[in-house]
């Protein structure tokens, strides 16, 4: 049990420690010795009271009306410092967003993190040894899972820090449990290198890590040094790489990376014969052979190059792998357009190549041990379209696995090139029990069915549909990554809707644009386009280094100022300052849309 001092009417959020949720029983205890019978002379400061609380850390949710809210979290008046504000409940700082207009969701650092942003605006954040003595005056205990060193850090360390907005960012140390654990289950971190003088750092290399495996995009020249001895991304579990394109930025670092991961699944390891996937445009079979042939590289595991063709293949050759390079155990596959292919899409997992995989093709049915729902694939493709389709309107969709997808489009850019968007399946609604069993449906072997969509009968004969007691289904996460182009309208276009858009804010290299803020400016246009929550600004050029903007201290401040105008909203960070990227599914509503209602006091109240 953990003792801590929170004021009055907050609503203390459990912990969540590596990979568990559990139950956690607060004392909230009258001040010190040292603070007790003194008046509060701080306009902020609150009275502290003794009471019991159990909350669920999955069950902390802001629902009232503005008038309750202002009885029970009352507005923040004074200045403030951020060890202040990680002392203020999850609720609490939930009430202090909502007035704001800003964004509830997200971790007591996010939201801390949200509003000392807001507050600083208003020069209502305190500095110096105002700041120290504010500090000074909360105990210990007042400060949970406090990161307030963190912080002032990253601030002090980074003049561009004060700007930025994010809701999907954690300030944190890498070694964290909370970034360990991964326990949103999709978690996306930059491979920085370099650090221009005006500040901006240079990526290579985005990282993606799933609950199973993690996928790289784009794989520039020193990504194997930005990964060595990193806490977050294992290569042993590094299954695909997608480049997007075949210049140095994008693809130069491939083979060493390979190398890396062969020596990381000695003979004999688990993953040994797992192989790696490497998606490209054309070209891409060709360099990375050429380079393992020259250096007579032996790789441990299989590694099959995909190359996205826009013209249509020959049916005896979907999904059937050819052998390239024998001592390297590398293999090339020719995937079609989507519009162009039979199937509709590529499956990724490649049945045939291994037996130790094979798994029936199919996108129907339900996972019934990570309820996920069919995922959105496209139609079946008609091959006798090839030549009347423009490359422009051409789609790439690769199936994993039940849970993940990644669609590849085209960009406008002088070379190939191409963006990418990370699809998370949809996951089915909640089942109440209790409101099933009241319509009758009380053999729990029935549930399985409710879950996955199918209409029962209940125990006197009537039908008991899912939209009766089952929530309406989560959707899931969607990450789009945008390289160096010269327009990403048409990838908007193609790809959809996106919870998070990492896009490059400067152009390809070699070309000019003016003013130079022009790539941040057209990442918020496709942020707003896309309907996204949020927008990281991404710097992946080390050549960027000897450029002008490289040495203008104004130059990231700009950037960020034109991407919110276009985006339309606030939230734009810089690839890089934060340690990684981790937000949850949105629940959204969790009632049963025909729920009767005459049943609606089962349902409990945080899902209403």
């Amino acid at each position: 049990m953990q003792r801590c001092n929170l004021p009055t009417g907050q609503h203390p959020q459990a912990q969540l420690l590596g990979r568990q949720y559990f139950l956690k029983l607060i004392s909230l205890q009258p001040l010190n010795a040292s603070l007790a019978g003194r008046r509060p002379t701080n306009s902020n400061a609150l009275t502290l009271k003794s009471e019991f609380r159990l909350f669920d850390v999955k069950c902390s949710a802001f629902r009232t009306d503005t008038a309750t809210r202002n009885a029970e979290w009352p507005p923040l008046q004074g200045s403030f410092t951020y060890k202040q504000l990680r002392a203020l409940s999850i609720d609490y700082l939930k009430a202090e967003l909502e007035r704001r207009g800003l964004a509830t969701l997200g971790y007591r650092t996010q939201l801390a993190g949200r509003l000392y942003q807001s507050l600083y605006d208003e020069d209502r954040v305190l500095t110096g040894d105002a700041a120290a003595v504010a500090d000074a005056a909360l105990s210990e205990d007042d400060c949970v899972d406090d990161d307030n060193e963190i912080f002032t850090a990253a601030a002090a360390a980074d003049p561009l820090f004060i700007h930025q907005r994010t809701m999907t960012g954690m300030l944190v140390q890498e070694d964290s449990d909370s970034v360990l654990s991964n326990k949103t289950g999709l978690q996306a971190t930059f491979m920085t290198t370099q650090i221009a003088p005006c500040g901006l750092r240079a990526s290579t290399s985005i990282a993606i890590r799933t609950l199973q495996s993690a996928f790289l995009f784009e794989c520039g020249e020193d990504t194997q040094r930005s990964l060595l001895g990193h806490p977050i991304v294992d290569w042993k579990r590094i299954e695909r790489i997608f480049v997007s394109s075949m210049t140095p930025e994008a693809v130069l670092g491939v083979p060493g990376m390979l190398c890396t991961i062969s020596a990381s699944r000695e003979r004999g390891h688990e993953a040994a014969d797992f192989p790696v996937h490497v998606y490209g445009p054309p070209g891409l079979v060709s360099f990375v052979s050429s380079m393992l042939a020259v250096s007579k590289t032996y790789l441990e595991m299989p590694v099959v190059l995909h190359e996205f063709t826009p013209r249509a293949v020959p049916a005896e050759q979907l999904d059937q792998p050819t052998e390239v390079l024998r001592r390297a155990r590398l293999y090339a596959v020719a995937v079609p357009p989507d519009q162009l292919n039979p199937d509709g899409y590529y499956d990724g997992q490649l049945s045939a190549m291994l037996a130790r995989h094979t798994r029936k093709k199919s996108s129907a049915g339900v996972d019934s041990r990570s309820g996920t729902l069919p995922q959105n694939l496209p139609p079946p493709g008609n091959p006798a379209l090839a030549g009347k389709i423009p490359v422009t309107e051409m789609t790439w969709t690769v199936r994993i696995d039940h849970e993940y997808t990644v669609k590849a489009a085209p960009l406008k850019s002088k070379v190939p090139t191409l963006g990418y968007l990370l699809a998370e399946a949809n996951r089915s609604g909640r089942l109440y029990p209790e409101v099933a069993a009241a319509l009758g449906v009380t053999n729990r072997d029935l549930f399985t069915d409710l879950k996955e969509g199918r209409t029962v009968l209940g125990d006197n004969g009537n039908e008991v549909s899912p939209a009766q007691c089952v929530g309406p289904p989560r959707p899931g996460r969607r990450l789009a990554v945008v390289p160096p182009c010269g327009d990403s309208t048409s990838f908007a276009a193609a790809i959809g809707k996106a919870d998070l858009l990492i896009h490059s804010m400067v152009p390809p290299e070699g070309v000019v644009v003016d003013p130079p803020e022009k790539g941040a400016q057209m990442a918020g246009k496709c942020a707003a386009a896309m309907q996204c929550s949020e927008v990281v600004l991404w710097q992946p050029l080390i050549s960027f280094l000897d450029s002008s903007e490289a040495n203008d201290n104004e130059f990231p401040l700009k950037a960020i100022e034109s991407a919110k105008e276009a985006f339309g909203k606030d939230f734009v960070s810089l690839g890089g300052t934060f340690r990684v990227h981790q937000w949850d599914r949105d629940e959204g509503p969790r009632v049963p849309t025909e729920l009767p209602r005459e049943l609606m006091h089962l349902i409990p109240d945080d899902d209403n």
